[in-house]
């Protein structure tokens, strides 16, 4: 909402007798919202979405948030903790499938994410793009008709900018690629993302082709408030 007002989405323009997988953007049921969810209730922020939501056959989002109650919080102004119980609403309304290729899905450390995949697991929601070592490369299959659909996630170095100064070269991305990986990288003992470059993006989509009729990357990038594709952006659509 802006201003507290309901933005309200139609399904007359869809057709809910067909088939649809339907993708939203980044779910934070946090800071700005919690006025309105404490007056409104849980399922608020998604009011207005409820009628395409619920006449999708599939939907798949994003969550930005650990669902953590242990986790240490990091120190910083844009980190975030969300309570499980937000997966209640979620499933309410319809989104059942979560990726958490992500820059803040380990704001509450190792131990957060694996809080977060442990209330997914238990309140039955799918997930991707998030494990341990291989466990983040790993495929979620979806039914959307009598098609099968591979979801996979990966997350670009480039989230961590705090704004655009221009376009990055290859060794400028593969200097902050390292820097990020050590931080979030999902590797044995750790669960952690995959951070994106052409190689990861072609191991991703490669194991999930066999296993599908058709495979979709979700790519988490882009540098913060910058709406413009940028080269990096274009280099792993590409991959």
């Amino acid at each position: 909402p802006h201003g507290g007002a309901l933005l309200t989405v139609s399904a007359s323009a869809f057709h809910p007798d067909s088939p649809s997988l339907l993708f939203l953007g980044d779910i934070l049921p946090a800071e700005r919202m919690d006025p309105y969810i404490a007056r409104h209730g849980a399922t608020y922020p998604y009011e207005g979405l409820r009628e395409i939501l619920r006449s999708s056959t599939q939907v798949v989002g994003n969550l930005e948030c650990p669902l953590s109650n242990e986790g240490d919080r990091r120190k910083g102004r844009f980190v975030y903790r969300v309570a499980p119980e937000v997966l209640t609403a979620l499933n309410q309304v319809g989104i059942h499938h979560l990726c958490l290729a992500n820059n803040h899905v380990l704001d509450c450390g190792r131990q957060g994410l694996i809080e977060t995949i442990g209330h997914l697991r238990q309140a039955e929601m799918g997930y991707f793009g998030a494990g341990y070592r291989e466990e983040a490369y790993r495929a979620h299959l979806v039914s959307v008709g009598e098609t099968t659909v591979a979801l996979v996630g990966v997350v670009s170095a480039e989230t961590r900018l705090r704004e655009f100064e221009g376009e990055l070269s290859d060794a400028e991305y593969g200097a902050l690629v390292e820097r990020f990986r050590k931080r979030v990288r999902a590797r044995r003992g750790h669960p952690g993302v995959v951070v994106a470059t052409p190689r990861s993006v072609q191991k991703a989509v490669g194991q999930a082709l066999p296993l599908a009729d058709l495979v979709v990357l979700v790519l988490h990038g882009g540098v913060r408030y910058h709406r413009p594709a940028t080269r990096i952006q274009r280099q792993l659509a590409k991959a």
